[in-house]
């Protein structure tokens, strides 16, 4: 925890990694160990359940005529194809919703240079001569704390962020309900579900730089980002030591805030931007469309051998319901113990 306070150069971590530590280590080794297998389970579920659907379109494909299968690829193409025109809006204003946020971020952050360094600018020029040093714990003061107030714009920003894509996601929900029940009224349900699932994981998070492995969690990912952006304000550390002309001060002070770049913040979000739009989740809604699709055509095209399809496919939807019953029952068991540990 110390590794982590140190890392993310904010000191009011402290408090929050105190009361951690006032928790059972062991608690918290279980509970993190059960949250990591509890989403690898919630994955599976969610795997079954596209792989569920595709087979409950083979057993349903398999069982038209050829007429209404003609309707159901044409009714498809068109889910397809609305869903793609959508997607493309929704990562232009996803794309705004981000640029938009990291300038006022940026802004902000510029406002608060502006601000300090003429409050220290002021402290100098009333200062007294014959009480100069004390000038250093004034100065020192004040720009101790602008770490604490980057930390909460950073947050600030990855908070409206995930607002503003979750507001998104909403819109692309509701919008695929009213697609897929306009075009395929007979039995939208599980399509209406599984797509819907597929872009609900709309929490914003932003992986370790060094980490290629599996992506950490999101607080740690976060302390990642504040951690990056507040190695801006040391990159060139304020010098104090007892002057005794304001001159020096003056300078020591000009020479701390000519070296802050809070446009800095511009480049570090920019990999980032690829992985907001990816959060939509859009082009594994499309990917399943396009997978349905081709199902359908299949179907359409294997005259021969419907039956030994067909009986394929029954088979193999018993032993997806059959893994799907298991896993549910592991969720379920991995909750409570999620409950009880608190």
């Amino acid at each position: 925890f110390r590794s982590m306070l140190e890392k993310s150069l904010i000191g009011d971590l402290e408090s929050s990694v105190r009361e951690l530590i006032k928790n059972s280590k062991e608690d918290i080794l279980i509970k993190k160990t059960t949250n990591i297998v509890l989403q690898a389970g919630v994955n599976i579920r969610e795997k079954l359940h596209i792989k569920s659907l595709n087979v409950k379109e083979c057993i349903n494909n398999y069982s038209k005529p050829d007429a209404e299968l003609e309707d159901k690829i044409y009714n498809l193409g068109e889910v397809q194809r609305k869903l793609k025109h959508r997607i493309d809006d929704l990562l232009g204003e996803m794309d705004t919703v981000f640029d938009d946020n990291v300038e006022k971020t940026v802004e902000k952050l510029w406002d608060l240079s502006e601000f300090t360094e003429n409050s220290i600018s002021k402290d100098i020029d009333e200062a007294s001569l014959l009480h100069l040093g004390s000038l250093e714990y004034t100065i020192s003061r004040k720009i101790d704390k602008m770490p604490r107030e980057i930390s909460r714009e950073t947050e600030m920003l990855l908070k409206n962020l995930s607002s503003g894509l979750e507001e998104k996601v909403i819109d692309f929900c509701d919008e695929i309900e009213d697609i897929v029940n306009k075009y395929m009224p007979d039995d939208p349900d599980d399509l209406i579900y599984t797509l819907k699932s597929m872009v609900k994981g709309y929490k914003f998070s932003i992986p370790e730089s060094n980490d290629n492995s599996e992506k950490s969690n999101d607080n740690e990912d976060d302390e990642s980002l504040v951690a990056d952006i507040l190695k801006i304000v040391f990159v060139s550390p304020l010098v104090i030591d007892f002057f005794t002309q304001k001159d020096d001060y003056r300078d020591a002070v000009n020479k701390y805030f000519r070296g802050l770049d809070f446009d800095a913040l511009k480049k570090i979000m920019k990999p980032q931007k690829e992985i907001y739009r990816d959060s939509l989740h859009g082009d594994a809604v499309l990917a399943l469309l396009n997978k349905l699709n081709k199902i359908a055509e299949e179907a359409k095209n294997n005259k021969e051998g419907k039956e030994q399809k067909l009986l394929e496919a029954q088979t193999e939807l018993k032993q997806v319901d059959s893994d799907m019953a298991v896993v549910k029952k592991q969720l379920e068991e991995m909750n409570k113990q999620l409950i009880e540990i608190g």
